[in-house]
């Protein structure tokens, strides 16, 4: 016996999926330390760059790390797919 394929059982694993990405992203950040990672990232943009680069202080999430995201999602998402 075949399924019958269901428009609204689809979406709402769709949706699901989609907030469970995105609560994902945005909890990551906070769950994960970065700064232990501090100096490898000084020592790599510093040979990207040639320069000495020292970052002082605690690296954190800011809005602009949050507005990236945004919009790389929603390009994802109005991409034409056709």
């Amino acid at each position: 016996m075949k399924k019958e394929f269901s428009a609204s059982k689809f979406f709402l694993k769709v949706a699901t999926l989609i907030v469970i990405f995105l609560v994902v992203i945005f909890a990551a950040p906070l769950a994960l330390n970065i700064n232990g990672y501090k100096s490898e990232l000084e020592n790599k943009l510093s040979t990207a760059l040639n320069t000495n680069v020292r970052i002082e202080g605690d690296i954190a999430m800011s809005p602009s790390i949050l507005t990236f995201v945004l919009r790389a999602v929603d390009n994802l998402f109005s991409s034409s797919l056709l």
